[in-house]
């Protein structure tokens, strides 16, 4: 601020104070009143536009109110001709402190204003800024919720997660990332239940399990952005709190004893390769996801079990899962196998699609598609082998599930003369013959198309 005391044409000095383009003058004159003369002293200035001119009786109190109001032009405090003094100086004070932070005044009112009604009484903003830099929230990648959808998806590849798996996770959290394309710290637990809770397939809303799997999903992608720093590690994520839709269950659908029967004959004459998926998923109760990892190496052919170990199995715990003796026919041409024992991520998806089709054959009749029932495989076990057992806790250690869930889903599922007629579904005599010669073929062309 400059004050320059300038000769006025009255012969008196005029006072000035100014600042860049703000100018802010002190004039004296020679007032008379009842024929006396007296000194008066204007203050002298425009704002908005327009000259202000105050009078003031001594010289220290126009100083005073010059040197304000300047502060006051500086700092663009316009139209607060009906403000204290003392509130114009805070307010002049308060944009100068800001200047250091280069906030302006009404951004900072503003955002100070949500803090404290975010907060709710419930601390202080400095008390939520010290809590915010011990999490360590501060030191956070920033990283959006596209982003780390794609970085979730990547890393299960890479651990080896089966083809159902990915999809159903690259289905469920790109659907999430559609909606939420912003950062993931700024998510919070009730945007995601609204979001669940308007859920639709089509023009209804999906059901409480198909709900809760995607409720899963969205956990997981949390869980991942905090193991990779994209969410405070001691903290829990707004995913953790979520509630689940109460679910009752849906329909338990399986195979009939001939429509298994028939699906075995189908595979082992188109499909003879892919026959010991579906074959070891109805006569073991496998999961489909763990069928995806077995290996031929993990049957054991001398004892009849097949070793689900523990970095195959859906609940990390080796079991040991019995061979049937239908099932172990059905598996004679494969004994001497090595290797996966699904040969392609899409096995069940291109069984699904043979078992659909109408099949022509050469005698001209038309042999009708056979209905796909999902998880049917597994659920098949289950219902066709707990009338044999006759107990829910020896079945829940062949299947890696709790007893509870065995006797909910299977009693009362299947009669008894049903469940004979199951596990009396054999191969004809002449399989083990025909699918060995069925293989070769399969072989030879894959040599060839290997080749080309």
């Amino acid at each position: 601020m400059q004050t320059r005391n300038i000769p006025a044409q009255n012969g008196r000095t005029r006072t000035e104070l100014s600042e860049g383009s703000c100018k802010v003058k002190i004039h004296t004159v020679i007032r008379s009143k009842k024929g006396v003369d007296y000194e008066s002293f204007v203050v002298d200035y425009y704002e908005s536009g327009k000259r202000v001119q105050k009078n003031f009786s001594t010289l220290p109190e126009a100083k005073s109110h010059a040197k304000t109001t300047l502060m006051r032009l500086i700092n663009g405090v316009t139209g607060a001709n009906d403000m204290r003094p003392v509130e114009i100086q805070e307010s002049a004070m308060a944009r100068i402190e800001l200047e250091a932070v280069g906030k302006g005044l009404l951004p900072v009112v503003h955002e100070y204003r949500r803090a404290h009604e975010m907060l709710a009484g419930k601390g202080t903003i400095l008390e939520a800024v010290q809590f915010f830099l011990k999490s360590g929230a501060a030191s956070l990648t920033k990283k959006t919720v596209p982003e780390i959808c794609k970085e979730l998806v990547q890393a299960k590849t890479a651990d080896g997660l089966s083809f159902r798996y990915l999809r159903d996770l690259r289905l469920r959290c790109g659907r999430f990332a559609t909606d939420f394309t912003g950062q993931i710290s700024e998510i919070t637990t009730t945007n995601i239940e609204t979001w669940l809770r308007g859920l639709k397939s089509g023009e209804e809303r999906v059901g409480p399990r198909n709900r809760n799997n995607y409720a899963n999903a969205v956990t997981a992608l949390f869980h991942f952005a905090k193991r990779a720093g994209y969410l405070p590690s001691s903290l829990n994520t707004a995913a953790d709190e979520l509630s689940r839709a109460k679910d009752v269950g849906g329909k338990i659908e399986i195979f009939t004893p001939d429509e298994l029967n028939r699906a075995l004959e189908r595979l082992a004459k188109y499909r003879p390769s892919m026959l010991p998926y579906f074959a070891v998923g109805a006569f073991s109760g496998v999961r489909a996801a763990e069928l995806g990892r077995l290996k031929w190496e993990n049957f054991d052919f001398e004892h009849n079990l097949i070793e689900v170990s523990a970095d195959k199995s859906k609940t990390a715990q080796r079991r040991l899962v019995p061979i049937q003796s239908n099932l172990a026919a059905w598996l004679v041409p494969f004994r001497e196998n090595k290797g996966p024992l699904c040969t392609s991520q899409k096995t069940q998806f291109i069984i699904r699609r043979w078992l659909a089709k109408e099949i022509k054959n050469s005698d001209g009749t038309v042999e009708a598609g056979i209905l796909w029932h999902d998880n049917g495989l597994r659920h098949s076990y289950g219902s066709y082998r707990l009338p044999i057992l006759k107990s829910a806790a020896e079945l829940a250690l062949e299947m890696g599930n709790s007893p509870p869930m065995i006797f909910r889903h299977y009693r009362e599922l299947v009669k008894p003369a049903e469940a004979e007629k199951y596990w009396a579904i054999m191969p004809p005599a002449d399989y083990a013959k025909k699918m060995e010669a069925a293989l070769a073929k399969v072989a030879v062309s894959e040599d060839k198309e290997g080749a080309e």
